[in-house]
């Protein structure tokens, strides 16, 4: 085996350790090649770092072997550092001195790597790592962004921005919320690979906001590890959001306040809460957007939580993807309708704008209170006759103007019809089999 490195500890009488394409290499011996690596040392810098001219260096090699700074660091040049085993610690403010950011901070490899302050450089990206935590904001001037690869990532109330060279934000490993978190971006993708939760009992929000948002994706389940619900999830536009397939959401609430492309929801949904704000917004899952929205598994909402969503594209709620609500359900925005789950709510009214069809049998219940179920436009079967039931309780049930039922074209007709409410008011209707009206 190679032999064990000696730790390097840099301090100055000026208070600056200027480097000028500088390597600093403490990492252990190969020995004849064939053998282990020796155990790589601890690199400390004790005063503040400028990056003077060309890009530095800091290895401590494969092995275990700590890199510390214990000040701030400044310059406009890249920063590589390799921390094998051994831990990054960042105790100062990196990047914050006037046109002080760094260029590419490139993290091959640490244990642990901790960021105590404010990051800016022109973007930041780990390889490997065990945990990372950020504790303050981080800025990036490149389409390289924030790209942190690590078993667990701490975002600990912060933002990180990178609005400026459109950079990507990119979670590689299992992340939690310690704090507010708000990611602000120009058209870079925002991806979190692994789980996505808040810390146990905290229900911290995230905001993911920037006026020309790209697209953004949860890979895996979010907010559905023991008490760690993510608060209010707030996304201001995206060209599209994904859940994969499977992958559940918890949240107190949803809301995408603009967006296009196809916001899906591969697994279950279940939010706990209101929207809130001045005004109020009473709704738990609030969608607003230009494109297609789809549900594939079970929606859920409690804390008298309500659904609300606008699309222009086609909404999808899947054959099986019951909604089950605490709140209000409203539909709007000119886009069609698939249908081929049932929608309950708590003694509160369903509302569908534009047109449905029908992929399955159906249920809309409003409970046995004074909900109402109003269908806004026709309301038809797929090329397969299926049953609608309409039961509104002590509210109304109204097929407005136009809103006839299995009348649009030969293969449209419904399978079966069957309404109850306080009063009924009915267009045109078709069905293959029985129809049922019960009014009080």
């Amino acid at each position: 085996s190679g032999g064990d490195a000696g730790s390097v500890t840099l301090n100055t009488n000026t208070g600056v350790i200027t480097l000028n394409s500088s390597t600093i290499t403490a990492a252990g011996g190969l020995g004849n090649g064939t053998g282990d690596q020796g155990a790589g040392a601890t690199i400390r810098v004790e005063d503040a770092v400028v990056l003077a001219s060309g890009a530095a260096s800091i290895d401590t090699g494969a092995t275990a072997g700590d890199i510390v700074f214990e000040n701030t660091i400044n310059g406009g040049q890249d920063l590589t550092l390799t921390a094998g085993t051994g831990s990054l610690t960042f105790t100062g403010a990196v990047g914050a001195a006037t046109s002080g950011e760094l260029g590419a901070i490139l993290i091959n490899s640490a244990n642990q790597t901790l960021a105590s302050s404010t990051i800016e450089a022109a973007s930041l990206v780990q390889s490997a790592g065990t945990l990372t935590t950020l504790t303050d904001n981080v800025t990036t001037t490149d389409a390289a962004g924030v790209n942190l690869t690590s078993t667990d990532i701490r975002l600990d109330g912060l933002t990180i921005d990178t609005t400026t060279g459109n950079g990507v934000v990119r979670m590689n490993g299992d992340t939690r919320l310690d704090g507010t978190v708000t990611i602000t971006r120009g058209t870079g993708a925002v991806t979190f690979t692994g789980t996505l939760d808040s810390q146990a009992s905290e229900g911290n929000n995230l905001t993911i906001d920037g006026a020309n948002g790209a697209t953004i994706a949860f890979e895996d389940n979010v907010g559905a590890g023991t008490n760690a619900r993510l608060g209010a999830v707030t996304i201001a536009t995206a060209t599209g959001v994904t859940v994969s397939d499977t992958k559940s959401f918890n949240a107190a609430s949803f809301e995408q306040q603009a967006g296009s492309g196809a916001t899906v929801f591969g697994g279950t949904l279940n939010t706990s809460g209101q929207i809130g704000g001045i005004p109020n917004n009473a709704n738990g899952i609030d969608i607003t957007t230009t494109g297609t929205v789809q549900f594939k598994d079970t929606v859920t909402t409690t804390g008298s939580g309500a659904v609300a969503i606008s699309n222009a594209g086609t909404l999808t709620i899947d054959n099986g993807a019951t909604f089950n609500l605490a709140g209000a359900f409203d539909q709007s925005g000119g886009g069609s309708v698939s249908l081929g789950a049932n929608i309950t709510t708590a003694d509160a009214a369903i509302g569908f704008t534009n047109a449905i069809t029908l992929t399955n049998g159906v249920t809309l219940g409003t409970g046995a209170g004074a909900g109402t179920v109003t269908l806004g436009n026709t309301i038809d079967s797929d090329a397969t006759a299926r049953a609608l039931t309409i039961t509104a309780g002590t509210g109304d049930v109204v097929f407005q103007s136009g809103a006839h039922a299995g009348t649009t074209t030969s293969t449209s007709a419904l399978a079966s019809l069957t309404v109850s409410g306080a009063n009924i008011t009915l267009r045109d209707v078709t069905t293959a089999g029985a129809q049922s009206y019960t009014a009080a």
